[in-house]
Parts: C-alpha cells; structure tokens; sequence
C-alpha cells in the first residue's frame, strides 16, 4: 500500500490556527516524508498559492516546504490521459475536477489510499480510497496503511 496526502493534510501541519489538527496532521507528514508517500504536483501549487492568500505560512518558507517535498517525496505530475480520467471520476462520484485530478494522478503513481480533509471521507474510487485523516474512526485504518520499515 502506498498513502498520498492533500495540500490540506500538509498545510495543516503549519498551521497555528488550527492545533488539533496540527496535532495530527505534523505526524503524518512527518511519516508520509520517512515513506515517501506520493504527492501530486498540483499539490505543490495548491500548498504556494493557499500560502499567498491565507498566510498559513510565508511565501518563502512554502517554497522552502515545496523544494523539500519535491526531494523527498514522489511527486506524481499530471499526463495527458488524466485529464480525461479525472473528469470522467469527476462527473461518477460528484467530485470537483480538479480533487478529481489530485485522485487520479496519485492513483495512477500507485497510491491506495489518499489523505484529505476536504473529499468525501470513506469514498472507494476502484482500489483507491479517500480517507478524513481528521476523523477518529480512520486511524487505525491510516496506521495500518503505512509502508512497514
């Protein structure tokens, strides 16, 4: 099994605001990283841009997380044939297009299962599932996806 992680996930885990979650999400990231979990490229973009408008952190300091994600993670970048995978998935489980995409792309890097908070927790996209890191009753389910070492 191979676990890939939202932008939420990740910028939770810099996030003051929020220290539940932070409490939660500074581990997985912290392991995701040690496994070299699978993060989609868009994901990249999405962690730079949300650091420009909300100010979960800085500029600078999301494109120093970016620069050490992308050396120690898989990075999955996005083909031509996604883009029309990702809509179909899109239009069958009533997702946006664009989560659609991260989905796809990290599934087809071979992920099983995918960190977000913001997706529909529990959904089975055919050997790949969407899981609420957030939600106490996906813990033990999260644990033991990881990658034993």
């Amino acid at each position: 099994m191979s676990i890939a992680l939202d932008s939420n996930v990740i910028l939770y885990a810099f996030d003051r605001l929020e220290p539940a979650k932070r409490a939660v999400a500074e581990p997985l990231l912290r392991r995701a990283i040690d496994c070299r979990a699978i993060i989609a490229r868009q994901v990249l973009g999405e962690i730079l841009n949300v650091a420009h408008r909300r100010r979960v952190m800085m500029p600078a300091e999301a494109r120093t997380l970016v620069s050490s994600l992308e050396a120690e993670a898989v990075i999955a970048s996005t083909s031509p044939e996604s883009l029309a995978i990702a809509s179909m998935t899109a239009e069958r489980f009533r997702l946006q297009f664009f989560d659609a995409l991260i989905a796809t792309v990290c599934r087809d890097a071979g992920a099983t299962i995918l960190l977000s908070e913001d997706m529909h927790d529990g959904l089975d996209v055919g050997a790949f599932i969407i899981l609420d890191p957030f939600n106490p009753a996906n813990a033990q389910r999260i644990e033991a996806a990881w990658p034993r070492r």
